[in-house]
């Protein structure tokens, strides 16, 4: 399962209500130190997976992200409300998926919706909803085509998240002339979203996205 949180300040995480100046993640810097993405993978790997996730949510908020990823980016969209007006409306999306480690050494970190939505409260944002996913896709500036990983036993462990997360860089080098860190990328992994459905399946997890070139969904 290649999925991962994007925040809106509202995502890729949804806006606080409050503007902040300059749109950044109320996060300290990173420390100094502090591991790079690949080491990280490694000493979370022998981990259960909730201790896995404690200690990666404290890196998280400990500042230990890379600085490309702290500047929300603006994504213009059609909203329609309850009653079914139409406006136009604006989200403060995180430029990546949430990641750890440098600019130059970074892990997408998979989380369950139960982690990623304890730290987008601690960041004042909140995770997409599917309607979010697609307008941040149709907005992004970096499409990166989907680059699924053979199922297998393994694929929810750390070492075949590392490798889909390196596959993603590969991917996101090839642009990086044109657009650099920071740019608003979309398409390489599903996200952990909001659904209505989820008060009918508790327990489960809602994914959604991973588009293709013609901007469908594969799920």
């Amino acid at each position: 399962m290649q999925s991962a949180a994007s925040l809106t300040l509202l995502t890729g995480l949804l806006a606080s209500a409050p503007a902040r100046a300059g749109w950044e993640l109320p996060l300290p810097p990173r420390p100094a130190g502090a591991p790079g993405g690949h080491a990280l993978a490694q000493a979370v790997a022998p981990l259960v997976p909730p201790e896995r996730e404690t200690r990666l949510a404290a890196e998280i908020l400990a500042g230990n992200v890379p600085d490309f990823l702290r500047r929300f980016v603006p994504v213009h969209a059609e909203l329609r409300t309850a009653e079914g007006a139409v406006m136009d409306g604006t989200y403060h999306v995180l430029p990546d998926y949430l990641a750890v480690g440098s600019d130059h050494d970074s892990f997408l970190v998979p989380l369950s919706p139960a982690a990623a939505r304890a730290i987008a409260a601690r960041l004042d944002c909140v995770l997409p909803t599917p309607k979010m996913v697609d307008d941040i896709y149709r907005a992004a500036a970096v499409k990166l085509a989907p680059a699924p990983i053979p199922p297998s036993p393994q694929m929810t462990t750390v070492p075949v998240f590392l490798e889909h997360s390196d596959s993603v860089a590969a991917q996101r080098a090839e642009h990086l002339a044109a657009h650099p860190l920071g740019a608003l990328v979309a398409g390489h992994k599903k996200d952990v979203v909001l659904s209505a459905r989820l008060a009918e399946r508790p327990g489960r997890v809602a994914i959604y996205g991973w588009h293709r070139a013609d901007g469908a969904p594969i799920q």
